[in-house]
């Protein structure tokens, strides 16, 4: 049963929305054609054609995910269907190629607001802005999201350990970020989730 859901605004407009797949295909359309180009052209080094074959594979995986993935979140965004869902059992956000990402209230230690680890000295609290602001803007300053840590009840997964490198203000690593332009700023996002967390906290 969802209770409260809120849609994320399209704020990057058309044409960021079609540049991002576009940007992450290119890049895996090269992956492809250095296959292409090992097998029709094969290096006289063993080594070297693993080596070759497994940087072209990886690249082609990874980008063409990111580029699939960002063309998925982007229909909904421009259809106004990228959505965030609050339930007595959880929350969850349609941000997958799939089924949304899913939470119980229970898997939740706490929502905190975090930034990069390496810049949380830096980092400001400011509104969410787009894609293309933040190019316009040179990147700026490191900024806070909203983000959770996981309660000891369900095992962190290998790529979050490995990749959401996003801590708290108090050093408290990010399992996890919740993505999204918020209808509020991300300290008032930051409430409102605990705020059902701690309403809910058996996740029923």
């Amino acid at each position: 049963m969802t209770n409260y859901q809120m849609n994320y605004s399209d704020a990057d407009g058309r044409l960021v929305r079609a540049f991002l797949p576009m940007f992450f295909g290119a890049f895996a359309a090269a992956g492809l054609w250095f296959l292409y180009l090992l097998v029709i052209y094969p290096p006289s080094i063993p080594l070297a054609v693993v080596a070759v074959g497994l940087v072209s594979i990886a690249t082609t995986w990874l980008f063409g995910w990111l580029a699939l993935r960002v063309a998925v979140i982007s229909r909904r965004s421009g259809r106004g269907d990228w959505w965030l869902r609050l339930s007595t059992s959880g929350f969850e956000v349609n941000d997958r190629i799939l089924r949304p990402r899913r939470y119980d209230w229970c898997d939740i230690e706490k929502f905190m607001l975090v930034a990069p680890t390496a810049e949380i000295e830096r980092a400001v609290l400011t509104p969410a802005i787009s894609f293309s602001e933040v190019g316009k803007d040179g990147g700026g300053l490191p900024v806070f999201r909203v983000g959770f840590a996981l309660s000891t009840r369900r095992r962190r997964s290998l790529s979050r350990r490995l990749f959401a490198d996003f801590s708290g203000r108090d050093g408290t690593r990010a399992d996890g970020t919740v993505m999204g332009y918020w209808d509020r700023p991300f300290d008032e996002a930051v409430d409102l989730m605990n705020e059902w967390r701690s309403r809910y906290p058996a996740g029923r």
